[in-house]
Order: structure tokens, then C-alpha cells, then sequence
């Protein structure tokens, strides 16, 4: 499927045609929904003690050592953490379980 994936994406970019490819839909961010045909979720934790630039390294390898997660990324302005999980093999309590154990309280934005 990943293959598929970067053939797609090459093709778009190159201007070729991708009708042979299948579509894949990503999850929103900010809702939290999971894709069914991706089995991917996106969800925004705000970390506390984030008080150096980094930080952010510490917390994001906490956050990536969790099996089944697939992108984290750290916003130190904001203080937020956006990660893409597979929940078949993880949870967002276990993404900020991990953040906390290494010193960065973790939990779920509230919108």
C-alpha cells in the first residue's frame, strides 16, 4: 500500500496520471478521527514542561519509542504535539503516558 502511496505521489507530482491509483484519505488533526482504510489517527496533546528549546528532542523520541506510532511532531511555541498513531497497536493514553514518563505531562487538547 505504500508503494502504491509514493507511486501516487510521484505521478502528482510529475503531472502524470494517477487514475490507477487508489485514493487515500488522511485524518484531521484537530478531530482525532481514524481513517478506516489507512487505520491512522491524528491527535494534538499539549505538553507541559517544555521549557528549553530541547525539549521538544526528549519528547518526541519518548513519543516515537510507542509502538505503532508513525509521526510526531512538536510545536515549542505552542507548546503541542501533534501525533499520527495506528490505534490497532496503540492509544493516545499510552502516547502521553510515555511523554510523562520522561518529565513532559501529556494529555489530550480540548477543543
Amino acid at each position: 500500500m505504500i508503494t502504491l502511496f509514493a507511486s501516487a505521489l510521484s505521478a502528482a507530482f510529475l503531472g502524470l496520471s494517477t487514475a490507477a491509483a487508489p485514493e487515500v484519505a488522511i485524518s484531521s488533526a484537530t478531530t482525532g478521527e481514524t481513517n478506516q482504510e489507512t487505520h491512522r489517527r491524528t491527535v494534538v496533546f499539549e505538553v507541559q514542561n517544555m521549557s528549553c528549546v530541547t525539549c521538544p528532542i526528549a519528547v518526541k523520541a519518548a513519543m516515537n519509542r510507542v509502538d505503532g506510532v508513525e509521526q510526531v511532531e512538536i510545536d515549542y511555541q505552542t507548546r503541542e504535539a501533534s501525533v499520527t498513531f495506528d490505534p490497532r497497536r496503540t492509544s493516545s493514553v499510552a502516547i502521553a503516558q510515555a511523554s510523562t514518563s520522561a518529565g513532559y505531562p501529556a494529555a489530550l487538547r480540548q477543543d
